[in-house]
């Protein structure tokens, strides 16, 4: 029954803190290198400077409140990154002027270092537009 509570508020929080700490001193490591260009794209982030920035912005803004991801988190499929916790948020970006939505992992190495791998940042899909 416990698991069915992951990830709580004090483990979101940590996560977060961690994603700050590996961000700052190591950068980020795109799950699906394509996928996110497509996202950066979308948000006219073309310069590493302004993809860097924004996924700064979206990690200080982002908060446990803001879990929009399943319980338990979902694994992730990817082969660099498989079985690890996904993390995803949605929330209303100061940064962006918009709902948006962030999605990542921090992925361990065999030494025990850790990697943020962000596997989306986009506008928030609310819902899927029906047919007519």
């Amino acid at each position: 029954m416990a698991q069915c509570e992951r990830p709580s508020t004090k483990e979101l929080w940590k996560k977060i803190n961690q994603a700050r700490e590996v961000f700052t001193a190591r950068g980020f490591r795109p799950v699906d290198p394509s996928k996110l260009a497509a996202n950066f794209t979308t948000l006219n982030l073309f310069s590493s400077q302004e993809q860097s920035d924004a996924l700064l912005a979206a990690l200080q803004e982002i908060t446990p409140q803001n879990y929009s991801g399943a319980r338990p988190p979902d694994k992730s499929y990817e082969v660099e990154v498989r079985g690890d916790d996904l993390f995803a948020f949605a929330w209303t970006s100061n940064y962006f002027g918009r709902r948006m939505y962030f999605k990542f992992c921090l992925h361990a190495d065999g030494e025990g270092n850790h990697s943020l791998c962000v596997a989306s940042l986009h506008k928030e899909n609310i819902g899927k537009k029906k047919g007519p």
